[in-house]
């Protein structure tokens, strides 16, 4: 894979300008390369090469150079900012929840711990519902085969009942027979 392009199809992603966006926020920050570079977490000889073009940051970089010049890595990436972008549902997709929520948990804001103990408390809840309902289905299993069970006798029965009708209207009708025999006018 070509480092210069760590995202896939470069034709999805307008990367070209990435360079220049990349200078201008270090310009933006009144920082010295070597200042927002450390700011960054980055080394300067990397700032160096991505703001030459030369190569692409890693997301984790990227992420890093977003937060500390307060803009997103999809501008960064694309000069642009979409919500629900194909960007970040592409990256949350392919992400486990450990690094999901260590990403989560690096945005500023004073909401986004709050925002990550209520989405483990509701799936949380999601799975003790889930639990919950197998375990109902569990039990609608059990009645179904203990109806089909009862059908099964029912069934049974009713056969058993219409074989005595039968027996008996045949038990009838022979006794009707004999009698109109042995009646005296025949």
């Amino acid at each position: 894979m070509d480092n210069r392009y760590p995202y896939g199809n470069t034709k999805m992603i307008q990367m070209d300008n990435f360079p220049s966006r990349l200078a201008d926020v270090v310009k933006k920050s009144g920082l010295t390369r070597s200042e927002f570079a450390k700011r960054s977490g980055v080394g300067v000889a990397a700032l160096g090469k991505w703001l030459s073009g030369k190569l692409m940051p890693k997301s984790e970089q990227l992420l890093s150079l977003a937060k500390t010049s307060d803009v997103t890595m999809e501008w960064l990436l694309t000069g642009k900012e979409t919500s629900g972008s194909e960007l970040w549902s592409d990256a949350y997709e392919k992400m486990d929840d450990g690094r999901l929520e260590a990403l989560m948990l690096s945005v500023p804001g004073p909401d986004i711990q709050e925002a990550v103990d209520l989405t483990r408390e509701t799936i949380k809840e999601l799975r003790e519902r889930a639990d919950m309902f197998g375990k109902f289905a569990e039990n609608l299993r059990i009645d179904a085969e203990r109806m089909e069970d009862h059908l099964e006798d029912f069934i049974i029965a009713v056969n058993g009942m219409a074989d005595r009708a039968r027996l008996a209207v045949k038990t009838y009708e022979r006794r009707h027979r004999q009698k109109d025999k042995d009646s005296p006018g025949s």
